[in-house]
């Protein structure tokens, strides 16, 4: 069955990925000796998590390797099984969709990109609430920190599953901004401030470094608490499955 067609499937998906199901992911443990562990983990999902419950998976490792085929396949079995599943494709994610961090509940129909309603809460009057809501984030990049923070913080409040797929072994290690995420423009603006008020533009860097400690700590906190972290290797797949094949 299409993604497309289960009711309870939100957000869109990969085209690729319309039909992907875990019985088509390649269990090979040679390739993936950690394999194995998530779908553990996906089976323990499957049977036990009602939902109300904050918990995570977070399935790293370099492209090509099953990560988005495992999250959409568990993602589709939890849906079949009545689960709320939202999608979202993290390099797509931009400011307009961080509105209420706490809990996502703006009413559907609003422009929240963040898939309206993911985590809404049980308080809400007018939401009829599935206990088993589930969020994907798939293809999550440094930059988009903020999102994974958002989530994991609503769904440590409201009881939520999130499913995150990366490149980066290292969620924590995301909100560190290096000199090289600057534009030209970004460095320019620094450096003439820096010349007009150094006292303005030392009290702007500290700010920013507070800031994103806090959202360091608080991010470390909820995901070393509710994730389990599975890393997938192996060979880059897409070149065989690749059409010119």
């Amino acid at each position: 069955m299409s993604l497309g067609n289960i009711p309870s499937w939100h957000g869109g998906f990969p085209g690729h990925h319309e039909f992907s199901t875990l019985d088509g992911l390649d269990r090979d443990p040679l390739g993936n000796p950690d394999l194995e562990l998530f779908f553990e983990s996906a089976q323990s999902l499957s049977e036990r998590w009602r939902g109300n419950q904050f918990t995570g998976l977070y399935l790293y490792g370099t492209p090509g390797t099953g990560k988005t085929h495992a999250a959409i396949g568990l993602g589709r079995l939890l849906a079949e099984q009545g689960a709320e599943l939202h999608y979202n494709f993290s390099p797509n994610l931009s400011a307009d969709g961080l509105q209420d961090v706490s809990g996502w509940t703006m009413p559907r129909g609003s422009k929240n990109i963040l898939n309206n309603n993911v985590f809404p809460s049980a308080f809400d009057n007018g939401i009829v609430r599935n206990p088993r809501s589930v969020c994907i984030i798939d293809d999550h990049k440094p930059e988009k920190a903020k999102y994974l923070l958002a989530a994991t913080e609503a769904a440590a409040q409201y009881g939520g599953l999130i499913i995150v797929t990366s490149n980066n072994p290292d969620p924590f290690g995301i909100l560190e901004v290096s000199d090289g995420t600057l534009t030209r423009a970004d460095i320019a603006t620094q450096a003439i401030l820096e010349r007009i008020d150094p006292e303005t533009a030392e009290k702007i860097k500290c700010t920013e470094a507070s800031e994103r400690a806090d959202i360091s700590a608080s991010l470390r906190s909820r995901i070393t608490s509710g994730f389990r972290f599975i890393p997938f290797m192996g060979e880059d797949r897409r070149p065989q499955d690749s059409f010119w094949n």
